[in-house]
């Protein structure tokens, strides 16, 4: 009789046991989109005579060749550069191309010139325009709202440039890519020609015996002016 009573036990026991609570569905990973959200424009900012070419490769950050051959330089904005002469790529320039190529590459471009129409170099000065559904987006300054460019204004062609350093700006305040770990100060003082597009460390032989400098307490001073870092110093 005991027995059976113990055995009563069990089961009644057994009936009132908690269920296991239900396994963990794991969470996706949600990819950050290429493409950051933007105030839609009712009109189209693309122009009329803007000229229609096909991507064959991205070179770099800032840098393209058409399927004819073209090379095409972009123009207000400058990417890191990649590595000569047995030197490293500069911090970000893999991030930049990347960026560049997912934009571009393989695909139809339209490209938007501005007064100056080629460089030194003989490549091609153009604002790059792409269509992403009934978006129309311009190219240099996504690049420069992933915080994977500077703004590299160089007059006369300027008709961007307000628009780039907002970009930039955001950039900045987010934190995005090379902005991340980006040191505003490290130096007494920065400075500038009157006239000048960059800004240099004091030090710098860009600067030397020149007068008339620009003087700025910190590197954010000078970029939100525009300027942007020179190549030979890099401050």
């Amino acid at each position: 009789m005991r027995h059976l009573w113990v055995l009563s036990l069990c089961f009644v026991v057994a009936c009132h046991r908690r269920p296991p609570p239900p396994a963990a569905t794991p969470t996706a990973k949600t990819e950050e989109p290429l493409l950051r959200p933007r105030e839609e424009k009712k009109t189209s900012r693309i122009p009329a005579d803007a000229r229609r070419v096909t991507c064959k490769v991205v070179v770099d950050g800032d840098t393209i060749h058409t399927t004819e051959g073209e090379k095409i330089r972009y123009i207000g904005i400058d990417t890191p550069e990649r590595g000569r002469d047995g030197k490293p790529d500069e911090p970000f320039c893999r991030e930049a191309t990347e960026f560049n190529r997912r934009l571009v590459e393989g695909k139809e471009i339209l490209l938007e010139t501005d007064v100056g129409k080629t460089d030194k170099y003989g490549r091609t000065l153009a604002y790059l325009w792409i269509r992403d559904g009934d978006r129309e987006v311009m190219v240099n300054a996504e690049i420069v709202r992933a915080g994977l460019a500077y703004v590299y204004t160089f007059p006369p062609n300027v008709r961007y440039a307000d628009e780039f350093l907002a970009c930039q700006r955001e950039a900045r305040a987010a934190g995005r890519g090379f902005w991340k770990d980006y040191k505003i100060g490290g130096a007494e003082c920065y400075v500038a020609t009157a006239k000048g597009q960059a800004f240099h460390l004091s030090s710098c032989k860009d600067v030397q015996g020149k007068s008339n400098l620009r003087k700025f307490k910190d590197k954010g001073e000078a970029l939100d002016e525009g300027l942007h870092p020179c190549r030979n110093c890099k401050p």
